[in-house]
Parts: structure tokens; C-alpha cells; sequence
């Protein structure tokens, strides 16, 4: 039995650990508004930064550094070396010729064709047992004991093996458990299972290339611990995040295909709580803000993705609350104004790109309506 050398795991763990605690943070993206009043900004994708911007009056986002850190899919096993490195599976006997106090099953289709055929003992299946398609294929093959599989298992179609796998004596699922894509046969995925729940590292694998998809921890059936995924054509990170009780929970990070930061923040109970912060494709940050149980709160402020400032404004329970300030890419102010629960209120004005006033918006709001 090859194992992966246990330094070899403790850096990947130490690896992830390190890019997870680099920040906590959140993100969303707000929408460039036009010259009529700007509608309450729609939260985007999920993200994280370690600084918030400051409160210079020509702050810009500043361009994201943090990318995936070099993490890639090059180091881990591939497919094959996968099925490689695991212990020799131990294949199904073939139905016995005869079996003591027992009597031959076959059950037949209509057209005559075995369906599967096995043993029995007092009505039970026992011992080894084959189940065929219509065309005379393998479909499944192990043993039984009770009415409950048991020891190693088969499962296959006319084009190869869809799964193998041990059965324990209570008729579940133990050990490494593999599935392979039913087009090509290629390994999809390898499964740690006990007491018939997945218990242990699961990993996909890429039915193209046979690289590494993703590595996600199991207890108990739930995923509990770090997960990182792989992006199929770059074979970079992805994301990064960590799991607790089936639920993401701390700092995640999600990469582009280039393993330019995409988003970054922390989960609590699978919801965003804390800063988070968006990037936009070219690196630059694209809204910073924080949550609370997946709504915003407080102060966020959205950029250009070419860094300079686009809107500030402010949230109460996810709704905009409070004074919002937008400006043109080019540095002029185009609308200024306040919301109350996500409604417009009070005075506002907008501005053309010419710094001139522009009337079609510009003027008084009451519960959302302008009333002039």
C-alpha cells in the first residue's frame, strides 16, 4: 500500500492554512447607475479583503497582489497514479457451482435473457450473485449475506466500471470506494467511506486530463475541514475555503482562471458574516463592505475596475439606509443623496459628465418618489 508521504499531506494542509488566514473579508458588486435616481445595488458574488479602503478623496481600490499563490493540481496524483498508489482491489469470486444447502436462482426476462442469478438459502441470497443487461453485460457483482451485500463489489456497463467498493457485514458501504465516468471510464472520483458514510478525503478527478478537481474532507457524511478545487483547464486554485458540519464556515478565497483573487471573505453557518471584499478580473477591488448573516450592514464602497472610486453607500439588515455618493470614472460626482429602509428620501442631485446639474433626477424624494 502506497500512501502520499505524510510530510507531503502536512504541507498541503499547512499550504491552505496559510492562504485561508491571510484575511477575513466579504464582497458584492454594485452596478454603475445612470443619470435617473440609482436603485439599491443587488449583491454580487461572495468575497474577502484584510484592509478596507481609506478615506482619501481620491481613494482608488488599489490593485489585488493576492492571487493563488503558485497552489496548482501539478504536485497531486493524477488518476492513474491514484488507482496506482491504493491497495490491490480484491475482485468478487465468480457464482459458485454449488453451495451447500442452497439452491441456484436464475431469473429469466421475457425474451428469455438472464436478469441475474446467484444462490439461495431459506428465500435469502447468499454468496456470490451477477446481475446482466439485456445484451448478456456484467451490471453488478458480489456477494450477499442476508439480504444485505457484502465483502467487494462490481459495478459495471458494457463500457467498462462504473464503481467498486466494499461492503461491511451490516451491508455498508466501507474503505476506498472509486467511480469512474460512464463515457470513458476514467476515474471520477475516490471515496472514503465507514459505516456506510463518507468518513475521510473525497477527491474528483477530471475526466479530460485525469488531474485532481478538488480534495474535500468527510465526517460523518458531512464535509468537515479544508476543501480546495482546481480549475479544469489551468489546473490552478480555484477556491479555498474550509467546511464545518456540511456548512462553510471561516475564510474562503475563489480564484479566476488566471489565479487572480476573485473574492474573499469568512463564513459562518454557510452564511457571509464579516468584511468581504470583490475583485474585478484585472485585479482591482470591486466592492468592500461587510455582512451580517448574509445581508450587508454598515458602509460599502464599490470601484471601478480600473481602481478609481465608484459609489459609497450605506446598509441596514441588507436594505440601503443612509447617505449614498457616486461619482463618474473620471473623478466628477454624479449622484448624491439618501436612503431610508431602500428607499430614496430627502434631497438628491445629479450631475452630466460636464459637472452640470442634471434636472431629470435632481430634486426631492419622498418614500422613493420624486416629487420635485
Amino acid at each position: 500500500m502506497t500512501l502520499r508521504p505524510r510530510a507531503a499531506r502536512l504541507a498541503w494542509l499547512l499550504t491552505l492554512t496559510t492562504l485561508l488566514g491571510l484575511a477575513p473579508a466579504g464582497a458584492s458588486a454594485l452596478q454603475s447607475g445612470g443619470a435617473a435616481p440609482p436603485e439599491a445595488p443587488a449583491p454580487g458574488d461572495d468575497a474577502q479583503s484584510d484592509e478596507a479602503p481609506d478615506d482619501s478623496a481620491q481613494e482608488t481600490s488599489g490593485a489585488s497582489t493576492k492571487a493563488s499563490d503558485g497552489l496548482t493540481n501539478e504536485g497531486e496524483l493524477t488518476a492513474d497514479e491514484r488507482l496506482a498508489s491504493d491497495p490491490a482491489f480484491v475482485e468478487p469470486g465468480p457464482v459458485p457451482d454449488a453451495m451447500e444447502g442452497a439452491e441456484r436462482a436464475r431469473f429469466l426476462r421475457a425474451d428469455g435473457s438472464v436478469a441475474r442469478e446467484g444462490w439461495l438459502k431459506g428465500g435469502r441470497r447468499v454468496g456470490v450473485w451477477k446481475s446482466y443487461a439485456a445484451d448478456g453485460t456484467v451490471t453488478s457483482h458480489g456477494a450477499y449475506s442476508g439480504y444485505g451485500r457484502v465483502g467487494p463489489w462490481v459495478f459495471t456497463t458494457d463500457k467498462g466500471r462504473l464503481a467498486r467498493g466494499t461492503y461491511d457485514e451490516a451491508g455498508r458501504r466501507t474503505g476506498i470506494w472509486f467511480s469512474f465516468k460512464s463515457d470513458t471510464m476514467k476515474l471520477r472520483s475516490r471515496t472514503v467511506f465507514a459505516r456506510g458514510l463518507k468518513s475521510g478525503p473525497f477527491e474528483r478527478y477530471s475526466g479530460r486530463t485525469g488531474k485532481l478537481l478538488a480534495r474535500i474532507h468527510y465526517e460523518r457524511g458531512r464535509m468537515s475541514g479544508p476543501i480546495v478545487r482546481f480549475d479544469d483547464r489551468t489546473g490552478r486554485a480555484a477556491a479555498i475555503g474550509v467546511y464545518e458540519r456540511g456548512q462553510k464556515s471561516g475564510p474562503w478565497r475563489e480564484f479566476n482562471r488566471s489565479g487572480v483573487l476573485q473574492a474573499e471573505g469568512t463564513y459562518v453557518a454557510d452564511l457571509r458574516n464579516g468584511r468581504w471584499t470583490d475583485y474585478h478580473g484585472t485585479g482591482f477591488k470591486r466592492l468592500v463592505g461587510d455582512y451580517e448573516d448574509d445581508r450587508r450592514q454598515g458602509e460599502f464602497r464599490a470601484f471601478f475596475d480600473s481602481g478609481e472610486r465608484h459609489s459609497v453607500s450605506s446598509f441596514k439588515q441588507g436594505l440601503p439606509h443612509g447617505p449614498y455618493v457616486e461619482w463618474w470614472q473620471s473623478g466628477e460626482k454624479r449622484a448624491e443623496g439618501s436612503y431610508d429602509n431602500g428607499k430614496q428620501v430627502g434631497e438628491w442631485t445629479f450631475w452630466e459628465r460636464d459637472g452640470s446639474v442634471d434636472p431629470k433626477g435632481t430634486g426631492t424624494y419622498v418614500d422613493g418618489d420624486l416629487v420635485r
